[in-house]
């Protein structure tokens, strides 16, 4: 495909025409355009009709007239399988930057497609569909650096049937995307604060001190220095040491001041400290240099703290 400078007013014809999070495929909503295999193709083509016209070979120019046909089959060929297709954002999914945020799309279908890809023009990640017999989800990942991102602009096109043509077409949502900070594993501050069920601080080391409880099978997302491997190296199975803290209605509170390192450092640090206190079904608080956010728990206190974490 050619690629070619796009001027200010052709941006906004496409925010115009193509922002949102669906859009329907049809005839003022699609380009056309050769592929570099389709340029040779072309090439060649006018190749052999001036040789034909030169040394008046019917027989070349019976190939020349052939393949121009080929590549006009090609393109109404392509334009069938686009047209009429309906494509939405179905789901947003943040995620920790290392395992890479996605957005799936439902691809309303109507009859047999083929070879449907969508890119992320930005990051140029793109997933494909060799075959599409109904309606259809594909999700594509995003490799983005910690924050909240716009999603932005991605690429609908096809190269069917032979890859001599490419037709496409856009899709621009303004909807945000967040990459938590990656976990670093860490201890519990030793001055970080933690509340009472009275909201008073207790920060001597008999509130921090922990003593042993039981052993759980391992799940994701738990300290990985908890593995008991003497069981491992016995039985092949995965369990952790489950700590109990002697005051239960202990609750958490994080501080970014709190925690040693980079910046970055930091934000990883206490994106760990949540999931974990998540896990462990205990509440917990977060202050950033910018922020605070109140004691709770939940998912959707999570969500909430590793937002923020996002954006510091």
């Amino acid at each position: 495909m050619i690629k070619l400078p796009q001027p200010a007013w052709f941006d906004a014809l496409l925010l115009k025409k193509h922002q949102g999070d669906s859009i329907k495929l049809k005839h003022d909503t699609i380009y056309v355009s050769p592929s570099k295999s389709g340029l040779g193709f072309l090439g060649i083509a006018v190749l052999n009709f001036i040789l034909g016209i030169n040394y008046q070979n019917n027989l070349i120019l019976a190939v020349s007239y052939l393949m121009f046909v080929m590549l006009l089959m090609c393109l109404i060929y392509a334009f069938s399988n686009f047209n009429g297709l309906l494509i939405e954002v179905a789901g947003i999914k943040d995620d920790f930057a290392d395992k890479r945020p996605s957005v799936t799309f439902k691809i309303d279908n109507q009859k047999q497609r083929y070879d449907i890809q969508i890119e992320h023009i930005e990051t140029k990640e793109k997933s494909i569909l060799k075959r599409i017999k109904s309606n259809e989800f594909l999700e594509v990942f995003l490799p983005v650096k910690r924050g909240k991102h716009t999603l932005g602009r991605f690429k609908i096109l096809t190269h069917y049937p032979f890859g001599l043509v490419t037709i496409w077409s856009y899709l621009i949502s303004d909807k945000h995307v967040y990459a938590y900070p990656i976990q670093i594993e860490t201890e519990l501050p030793k001055d970080s604060f933690i509340l009472s069920e009275k909201g008073e601080k207790a920060l001597d080391d008999y509130a921090l001190a922990e003593d042993f409880n039981e052993l759980k099978s391992y799940r994701e997302g738990m300290s990985i220095h908890r593995i008991s491997w003497r069981h491992f190296a016995k039985n092949k199975e995965l369990l952790v040491k489950d700590y109990q803290a002697p005051d239960k209605s202990a609750s958490y509170g994080f501080d970014f001041d709190k925690v040693s390192g980079t910046k970055e450092d930091k934000l990883s640090q206490l994106s760990f400290l949540v999931v974990q206190a998540e896990i462990a079904q205990q509440s917990y608080a977060l202050k950033l240099p910018n922020r605070l956010i109140t004691l709770s728990q939940g998912n959707n206190h999570k969500k909430q703290c590793l937002e923020a974490l996002s954006e510091a």
